[in-house]
């Protein structure tokens, strides 16, 4: 699982690319509140170059770019990162709505296949911690709602998973952490609630 995305040192992994890069010349500054957005400026460009083409109707020239970009964030979803979340535009046509569907489909059923392996090597599913299954409930209207700062969120869901996915070990081959992944299946949906509201707090 790509680490996702915990600030040290000055350092942050972008939520959309997994790299990580410089807290200050790497993320863009809330506009709003304190702290820096979790995608990086790379990312961002990917992004609004995305948000532009799909903005106009985009010449048969452009169409290999646009289809570039979303083949990214479909690898990128893949890979457990979080791309933003694919809206159907007004004057969308019926086959991108059906593209939407398909991808959200493959998503979530990767998604099930990780938590179905983790459960396997645990032996058995673990129940739920009531505190995880409090962030479960919420949606992104939820934090609309109530203004809240991603920045501050970050930090809660950063010590959530510090406690629910500690490490456990060094991996003497690879020198990597080895973490507890019983519940990463619960954190990466929390995440990606964060992320989408995010997303919507930057569009603001």
């Amino acid at each position: 699982m790509v680490h996702l995305g915990k600030a040290e040192d000055n350092y942050r992994s972008c939520k959309q690319c997994g790299e990580l890069k410089p807290v200050a010349t790497g993320f863009r500054k809330y506009y709003k509140g304190k702290g820096y957005y979790r995608t990086c400026l790379e990312c961002e460009r990917i992004n609004n170059r995305r948000k532009y083409l799909q903005s106009i109707i985009a010449p048969a020239t452009l169409q290999p770019e646009l289809q570039a970009i979303l083949d990214l964030y479909a690898a990128q979803r893949r890979a457990g990162l979080s791309p933003p979340a694919e809206r159907v535009a007004t004057g969308s046509t019926f086959i991108d709505s059906v593209r939407k569907q398909i991808e959200q489909l493959s998503t979530e059923r990767d998604m099930g296949l990780q938590a179905k392996s983790i459960d396997s090597a645990a032996g058995a599913a673990l129940p739920l911690p009531s505190e995880l299954q409090t962030w479960l409930n919420y949606k992104v209207s939820d934090y609309q709602s109530d203004n809240r700062d991603p920045d501050d969120l970050y930090a809660q869901f950063d010590d959530l998973e510090a406690r629910y996915r500690p490490v456990l070990q060094i991996d003497p081959v690879t020198f990597d952490k080895v973490y507890d992944e019983r519940f990463a299946a619960a954190l990466r949906s929390i995440y990606r609630v964060l992320s989408d509201y995010e997303d919507l707090w930057m569009e603001e």
